[in-house]
C-alpha cells in the first residue's frame, strides 16, 4: 500500500526533491510536528499525512532527505518510534 502512495506523492515532483516515507506515525501527530522535525535537516517542500493512517510523506531536497533519513529513523515522536525510508519512485 505504501508503494502506491509513494507513487502518488511522487507525482508532485519538484526538481531535485525526493519523497520520504515516515511510518509508525501516531494518530496524535500533526503535519506541523513532522515538518518541524525534518526542517532540522533541510528545506521541507511538502508534508502529507493521509487521513491519520499511521504514515506520512515528506518532500525535500535529495541530499537533505538522505541526511534526515539517517538521523531520524527510529526517532521517537508522540511515543512512537518512527520508521523512515526513501520512497522507491
Amino acid at each position: 500500500m505504501f508503494r502506491i502512495a509513494c507513487k502518488q506523492v511522487s507525482a508532485i515532483r519538484g526538481y531535485g526533491t525526493k519523497s520520504v516515507f515516515v511510518g509508525n506515525v501516531s494518530k496524535k501527530t500533526k503535519p506541523e510536528q513532522i515538518k518541524e522535525l525534518f526542517t532540522k535537516y533541510g528545506t521541507v517542500t511538502a508534508v502529507s499525512l493521509p487521513s491519520r493512517r499511521g504514515y506520512a510523506f515528506v518532500r525535500m531536497e535529495s541530499a537533505e532527505a538522505e541526511k534526515a533519513i539517517s538521523n531520524l529513523n527510529g526517532h521517537t515522536l508522540n511515543e512512537r518510534a518512527l520508521v523512515i525510508e526513501m520512497c522507491k519512485n
